[in-house]
């Protein structure tokens, strides 16, 4: 990982579930995609890499927990935070 910089990744409460964000890190774009899981009452998150459409991960989000993300080679490509995973906020820091 070469950023130093942390960011809260973008979720718009207006938008609420399900909901697609767009972030660069590091210079490549990423797809967040944030869903709700009714039966299990629980946010989840896919991460998809946009220049190939790779699948970078994909997990249920729970607060305070704390990720290393890595590509395909388990390089670390970032490390992502949760600060808050419930029906009325998400917020992930990179």
């Amino acid at each position: 990982m070469t950023s130093s910089a942390v960011k809260t990744l973008p979720f718009s409460q207006k938008l609420g579930f399900p909901q697609r964000q767009r972030c660069k890190i590091n210079g490549t774009a990423y797809d967040f995609f944030f869903r709700w899981n009714e039966t299990g009452s629980f946010v989840t998150t896919r991460i998809v890499r946009v220049q190939d459409n790779y699948q970078v991960w994909s997990s249920k989000l729970t607060q305070w927990w704390v990720r290393v993300i890595k590509d395909e080679d388990a390089e670390e490509i970032f490390l992502l935070w949760v600060e808050a995973a419930n029906p009325d906020r998400v917020e992930v820091w990179v």
